[in-house]
């Protein structure tokens, strides 16, 4: 079937994840009066790439009270990761001290400019992501690319705060998006299990976006480089 949307992942994809998350390390450490060091932030974020990856966040045990709404549930599993890091008392305070330092440092991928702006033209976008969806909004806008996206879904405004990796997340975008044909989307992102298999697995079309090959790769397409996405569409 033809392509006739766009859903775009945001970090690594439109936006460098790794410099972001260095930035807000950066200022986190600044808070606590820790000298910064490259050792430190690469073991944080291979730490808290196994937090969600992994679903470490699932092993912990989340207390009544945190579970009265959406907002509160994401909070507490948010600051655990500072809980288990830092081995601190104060997590929900790094917690919101680290989602500040997440405005500070915004990077593109090459080519998401002109890649996106372009193709928007014709595809009508989106975006799909793990992420915080104020600070999703906030990247887009630095990048200047929020007129060129019609919408955004993010975990945490799923119901039970689901990622990517699970069914749930596109079947709750599917319904904010009021998507008719899920074979009319073309999904792009660099992460092999969140923005292809899973979404594959509802129908979606996808673009894996990565210089990596995969045994038995399960995508539509394959790309190294943004601009190669206009050869696709």
């Amino acid at each position: 079937m033809a392509i006739k949307y766009l859903i775009y992942d945001l970090d690594d994809t439109l936006v460098s994840d790794v410099l972001n998350q260095q930035g807000a390390f950066q200022f986190l450490l600044r808070f606590l009066n820790i000298p910064y060091r490259e050792d430190l932030f690469f073991k944080w974020h291979q730490f808290d790439q196994n937090y969600w990856k992994k679903e470490i966040y699932k092993t912990i045990p989340v207390p009544v009270e945190y579970q009265k709404n959406k907002e509160s549930y994401t909070e507490y599993v948010r600051s655990q990761r500072f809980a288990l890091f830092f081995k601190t008392d104060s997590p929900f305070l790094l917690n919101q001290v680290y989602q500040q330092g997440l405005f500070s440092r915004i990077v593109p991928i090459l080519d998401a400019y002109e890649t996106v702006s372009s193709l928007a033209c014709y595809y009508p976008s989106y975006i799909s992501t793990n992420g915080v969806s104020e600070v999703a909004k906030y990247k887009l806008k630095q990048l200047q690319l929020d007129s060129f996206i019609e919408g955004i879904f993010s975990a945490d405004m799923t119901t039970h705060t689901v990622t990517k990796a699970r069914e749930e997340f596109w079947e709750e975008l599917i319904q904010f998006f009021q998507i008719k044909q899920t074979k009319e989307y073309l999904v792009i992102g660099d992460n092999y299990r969140d923005d292809v298999c899973t979404p594959k697995k509802l129908g979606f079309q996808t673009c894996y976006f990565s210089s990596d090959s995969m045994p038995d790769f399960q995508g539509d397409y394959q790309i190294q480089h943004l601009r190669e996405l206009k050869k696709i569409v």
